[in-house]
């Protein structure tokens, strides 16, 4: 089946593979951190170029219903333009994609588990960043540790909002 609009298929392709995994393949058999990680590259990096505009500046603490809260951020890094430390309070959805699709491209990904399963990925973005005015270097740090089932509910909002 071709694609009519590549980036919106696309979304709507990943949502449907997302379904039918869950539905077609017993549970046992499942790797879903795998699938949710490969769907992320999808989602994050792929059409980002032409949706990113399209992601909410919604505050973090206002994100239950994307299966994200200020507790899963353990550190939200640092203002872009202004090299300042982000609070939580300051921290928005748009910032936070940016920073998983910073760390999903780069591979800086671990996953920690309960010694069956896997539980959580924890997402990494860092980088040393210079100020051209006072020739300081700083260490931009983000990281976020989120269930693998908040995971499926962000991916899940990400696909229906872009």
């Amino acid at each position: 089946m071709e694609y009519e609009t590549l980036e919106r298929d696309f979304i709507t392709r990943t949502l449907k593979i997302i379904c039918q995994y869950e539905k077609n393949i017993p549970k046992f058999e499942q790797f879903e951190v795998t699938l949710l990680i490969n769907c992320l590259v999808g989602l994050l990096i792929l059409p980002k170029e032409r949706f990113y505009k399209k992601i909410p500046n919604t505050p973090i603490n206002q994100l239950k219903d994307w299966g994200l809260r200020a507790d899963h951020i353990i550190k939200p890094g640092m203002e872009k333009r202004s090299l300042k430390e982000l609070t939580i309070e300051k921290l928005t959805l748009k910032e936070v994609v940016r920073r998983m699709r910073n760390s999903v491209s780069h591979f800086k990904l671990e996953v920690r588990g309960d010694g069956n399963e896997i539980t959580h990925l924890v997402f990494s973005d860092q980088h040393i960043v210079f100020s051209d005015q006072h020739k300081l270097k700083k260490k931009d740090v983000f990281e976020a540790v989120i269930p693998v089932e908040c995971l499926k509910t962000f991916v899940t909002k990400l696909a229906q909002s872009v």
